[in-house]
């Protein structure tokens, strides 16, 4: 929209780069999920041993990020 659009409604190209920033963010902040925090915590609820001073931080994190 912002390339076609653009020139009529410059705004557009803020609404753009605040789209890519925030599709980036999220996107990594997934990434981080699915590959540290989900496969701990599934060892966990499977019985496995996991060291609590790996998965705490984690779980922290978790919950500042998603308050």
């Amino acid at each position: 929209m912002a390339s076609r659009h653009g020139q009529a409604q410059p705004e557009l190209a803020d609404v753009l780069q605040t789209f890519e920033h925030l599709s980036k963010e999220l996107t990594d902040h997934a990434d981080d999920e699915e590959s540290r925090v989900f496969p701990a915590i599934q060892k966990l609820m499977s019985g496995e041993a996991v060291h609590t001073t790996d998965l705490q931080p984690m779980v922290l994190e978790l919950e500042v990020e998603h308050a």
